[in-house]
């Protein structure tokens, strides 16, 4: 794809690059683990047609804020194709329906419809996408929306970089599965707003999925990557602008999330998306998929935060719970998750186009990244220069963290 396409359709090219301009998870798992066919985000197909069931209204439940008005407000509940055949569903009847098109995005379980209202849906998905199996069970889905109006308001009120924006979760359905006892583990799916919130998204014209910045284009092979075709607007700003308001901006956001909210959002680069406005300048760094975000209870404690959550249950740290275990995900989601998916990414393209050193921009950003660490805990990171990561096998019989040395951005 040439950059010039971008600002002659955004919708159209932030689902082409979603799809298409994307080298898929340094995992390695992306290409191994997919959808069925007609709705692989890689596949061919334009778009598919998601699955309903009616059920009566008093077996489903809505967690945030939801409109009655609302098109989904209805006795009826959205399944992916793939599920037709799920054992939990057997007792109800399946149907296609016109109204709900959709185009997969890099996620695969989360789509984006095809109308006027571009909105997305992250859907309940028992089946091994990548190398995790993507079931979205009440206790889960209710976490994006909870932490979603949490940063939403802390936005609104200044307490965040000027630069954040969130593609903001509003409301969770559930289904009161009879079939199924324990609550907890109700199928549900989460709404997602296409336009992003934040205080400068009314000038942001196009959005990059992280990704897309340094992938390969699946389908013309033959164009550069988007670092390289921006680098050539830029100029010798190129270093500058990447630096400040890219690799600094990721990490402002990450560290004051931490610091203000007590939120460890482990940040990948297909959550991050990139906000440009009409000049082709970076202006925002759009963060989306709050389901994973950890409250870490410690620090909340500490800046005197609620910590009464309903998704209590799940994505929780706390030193007083696991003293460990809290260590090693402070540890994951900056040395493993956002220094190996997002910030080493960044700077190998950057050295490979020729915009700068590797290892000096390295040096430079592990610096950044020391100012915003001096605001922790002492005991916040691991010692003695340790860090975590998972092993390069499949997430399904839980995590088993990693013990590295000399971490790579602190």
């Amino acid at each position: 794809m040439k950059i010039e396409e971008l600002w002659q359709n955004p919708l159209k090219s932030l689902q082409y690059m979603e799809r298409y301009i994307n080298d898929g998870s340094p995992s390695g798992f992306t290409e191994k683990f997919r959808t069925s066919l007609p709705t692989d985000p890689f596949g061919n197909a334009e778009y598919f047609f998601l699955l309903m069931f009616e059920s009566d209204a008093n077996m489903f439940d809505y967690y945030g804020n939801f409109d009655l008005n609302h098109r989904i407000a209805n006795n009826s509940f959205l399944v992916h194709p793939d599920m037709s055949e799920h054992k939990d569903l057997n007792h109800l009847t399946l149907f296609k329906s016109d109204e709900w098109r959709v185009v997969p995005t890099a996620s695969a379980r989360t789509v984006q419809i095809m109308d006027m209202k571009s909105d997305y849906i992250k859907l309940y998905y028992d089946g091994i996408i990548g190398r995790i199996n993507r079931r979205l069970p009440r206790k889960k889905a209710v976490n994006g929306p909870e932490i979603s109006h949490m940063i939403l308001k802390a936005i609104e009120f200044g307490l965040l970089p000027e630069n954040l924006a969130i593609l903001h979760e509003p409301f969770a359905k559930i289904y009161r599965n009879p079939q199924i006892e324990n609550r907890d583990e109700d199928w549900a799916l989460t709404w997602r707003e296409e336009r992003p919130r934040g205080r400068n998204t009314q000038h942001i014209n196009v959005m990059l999925p992280l990704f897309s910045l340094w992938s390969r284009d699946r389908r013309a092979p033959g164009h550069v990557p988007f670092f390289q075709q921006f680098s050539r607007i830029w100029g010798s700003r190129t270093d500058g602008l990447v630096t400040e308001k890219i690799l600094y901006g990721i990490l402002d956001i990450y560290f004051s999330l931490i610091i203000k909210l007590g939120l460890q959002d482990e940040l990948n680069a297909q959550n991050i998306l990139i906000g440009f406005d009409k000049d082709y300048e970076p202006i925002s760094i759009v963060v989306r998929d709050m389901m994973g975000v950890e409250k870490d209870i410690t620090i909340r404690e500490s800046l005197g935060l609620d910590n009464n959550f309903s998704a209590i249950s799940y994505k929780v740290i706390a030193k007083s719970i696991n003293p460990e275990l809290y260590i090693k995900r402070h540890s994951f989601a900056f040395d493993f998750k956002l220094s190996t998916y997002v910030l080493d990414p960044i700077i190998v393209c950057g050295h490979t186009f020729g915009v700068w050193d590797y290892a000096k921009k390295k040096q430079q950003i592990k610096s950044m990244a020391a100012q915003f660490i001096r605001s922790l805990p002492d005991d916040y990171f691991p010692p003695k220069g340790k860090w975590y990561s998972h092993r390069q096998e499949l997430l399904v019989d839980g995590k088993i963290y990693i013990e590295n040395e000399n971490p790579m951005y602190r």
